[in-house]
């Protein structure tokens, strides 16, 4: 069995990117292809734990190592990222992360039981972080946590990410969804709703939020520009004669 310090060896092998030095550990515990991915045997103390397969992912990870992840995932039968790849985002490393992708795509939609990688990458901003998940196979539409019925769209209003980031939804199958649009015309983010009105196909924008409940929404807030838009743009938007030029009044008097 390693000692502890024969255990940050291994760990220090997986960041430095050392893959001479960690096979010759792998061979001298031997520590085979069926080790542990994942789970710690209880009955073993802590500190004497031999490093599970996630924790050597986790190191090749911190130091941005993508052979020795290659190499790891031949070594070791099952492997899977999983929810790791939400630390390669934090690196900002486009190229590394993109490569991770290339190695395990189904990480991409991976999720914890608070988020998805999709949603962390939505979160940080970074689109082209967005554009490789969704590329790999990660889906605009499912829910974003498995207790609340918010796709990653919403968490794109609420986080206050710029209408360019739904283009890159839309891009990559993005269906506008009822949260979201209601959501985007209640904080009065008019360049988003464009964008969802604009790139929103019919049949999704009249099973969303109804278009009285969005124009009611508005009018509370004494947004016109928001009511004139959804009365050009959504396709049930003309059903309700008489608005727009009340609305258009309003606005000449100031009555905002």
């Amino acid at each position: 069995m390693p000692s502890e310090q024969d255990n940050r060896k291994i760990l220090t092998a997986c960041r430095d990117g050392d893959r001479q030095a960690l096979e010759s550990l792998l061979r001298e515990f031997d520590i085979g292809p069926d080790h542990c991915q994942m789970w710690m045997n209880r009955s073993i103390p802590e500190e004497q734990q031999t490093p599970t397969v996630r924790e050597m992912l986790a190191a090749a990870i911190q130091g941005q190592h993508i052979d020795m992840v290659k190499f790891l995932f031949s070594k070791f039968h099952n492997t899977s990222l999983g929810t790791l790849l939400g630390s390669a985002i934090k690196t900002g490393n486009v190229q590394f992360v993109e490569s991770l992708c290339s190695i395990d795509p189904d990480s991409a939609d991976a999720e914890d039981d608070y988020s998805t990688i999709l949603v962390d990458a939505v979160t940080s901003g970074d689109e082209k972080m967005v554009g490789i998940l969704l590329k790999a196979g990660a889906d605009p539409n499912r829910p974003a946590c498995r207790a609340l019925p918010w796709n990653v769209a919403y968490y794109a209003v609420t986080g206050g990410k710029p209408a360019s980031m739904f283009e890159v939804l839309f891009d990559h199958g993005y269906f506008i969804d009822h949260w979201t649009l209601r959501e985007a015309v209640e904080r009065e983010r008019l360049e988003i709703v464009e964008v969802l009105l604009r790139r929103g196909e019919a049949l999704h924008l009249q099973q969303a939020t109804p278009v009285k409940e969005l124009l009611s929404l508005a009018e509370e807030n004494k947004d016109w520009e928001m009511v004139d838009l959804i009365q050009r743009m959504h396709p049930d938007g003309q059903k309700r004669p008489g608005k727009g030029l009340v609305n258009r009044i309003s606005k000449l008097l100031h009555l905002k």
